[in-house]
């Protein structure tokens, strides 16, 4: 059983060197590496031409998580599809065969995906783990043993991956047409993941192939660029208008009642209570999330979802 490894980047040149250098140290070997470029990454293109190692490099002509994730699954040869962010570090020597092993172990179950811990940076505070790898389909996450936060808005529920650490079963993710293009940036990953729930698969939490993720959303020097506010908004509510189960009019009444407590709202209103934003920005933020909002749901009542065609795969598939 072969695994491809695919790497979407933009303008982290360094941040991917390190990450290119931990992963030659895997073992055994990677059988496919994959390195999708995006625009603006000049340094990233030249830091490639001269790295040593054999890897398949393409290009994204737009800053779009997703279609960066389509064009190396379309490239790719092996039967099972892995993800790591361009800016982390496994931490672990075998972290790759360590993720992919259920599939290997077991190959007839019906684990359709896995998924793996997310440390923060050097430490050991865990960013993704078991206790919050459930999700409902209005995009709440729900933590294990613990009070939420928020009142769930329903009860259907199952288990995403982590972005930057899971792994796929190659035909599974290109027959559910890869990743909704209509998501730039935030929730793409639990998209697939609620899709492939929805099909029967389930997704399998791998606790021993951790990774290490240097994000610069843990950087407080520029808070108000921490994050695509809007981005996010606009993905967040795409993704409560398709996958939600309640009949319409309930979906859009429910994700709208719920925008305040958000999690990414409740961010940028900690950031002004803390200092580290002013008035003026902190206005400026949630302006950008209440045009995020209003264009989620457009895109979610009037745009068909935009996934890799089967017919347009099995060409590229057959090319020399």
């Amino acid at each position: 059983m072969t695994v491809s490894l695919i790497i979407c980047t933009c303008t982290r040149a360094e941040k991917l060197r390190r990450l290119l250098d931990a992963l030659f140290q895997q073992s055994p070997p990677i059988y496919e590496l994959i390195i999708v470029v995006g625009p603006d990454s000049e340094s990233t293109v030249q830091m490639l031409e001269q790295w040593p190692h054999a890897h398949v490099r393409l290009s994204c002509p737009v800053r779009n998580i997703s279609i960066s994730r389509n064009i190396g699954i379309k490239a790719a040869t092996g039967d099972i599809l892995a993800f790591i962010d361009d800016d982390a570090v496994p931490a672990n020597t075998d972290w790759l065969a360590l993720l992919t092993e259920c599939f290997r172990k077991d190959p007839d179950s019906r684990w359709g995906a896995v998924t793996a811990p997310v440390l923060i940076r050097d430490s050991q505070k865990l960013e993704f783990s078991k206790t919050c790898c459930r999700m409902n389909d209005y995009g709440q996450g729900i933590v294990d043993n613990q009070e939420s936060e928020h009142r769930p808005l329903s009860n259907f529920t199952f288990v995403r991956v982590a972005g930057g650490n899971c792994a796929f079963r190659s035909n599974l993710l290109k027959q559910i047409g890869g990743f909704d293009e209509n998501y730039a940036y935030f929730h793409e990953e639990t998209d697939a993941s609620i899709r492939l729930y929805k099909m029967g698969w389930h997704t399998h939490f791998a606790k021993n192939a951790t990774i290490r993720h240097y994000s610069r959303v843990d950087d407080f020097s520029n808070p108000t660029q921490r994050r695509p506010w809007g981005t996010i908004a606009k993905s967040d509510v795409y993704f409560c208008i398709k996958n939600a189960h309640d009949p319409l009019c309930i979906r859009i009444f429910k994700t709208a009642r719920s925008l305040h407590s958000r999690h990414y709202y409740r961010e940028v209103v900690m950031m002004k209570v803390n200092g580290l934003i002013n008035t003026r920005e902190c206005v400026k933020l949630k302006t950008a999330l209440h045009a995020g909002w209003a264009l989620g749901l457009l895109y979610g009542l009037l745009s068909s979802r935009k996934l890799l065609a089967t017919e347009r795969l099995k060409a590229t598939l057959c090319e020399p």
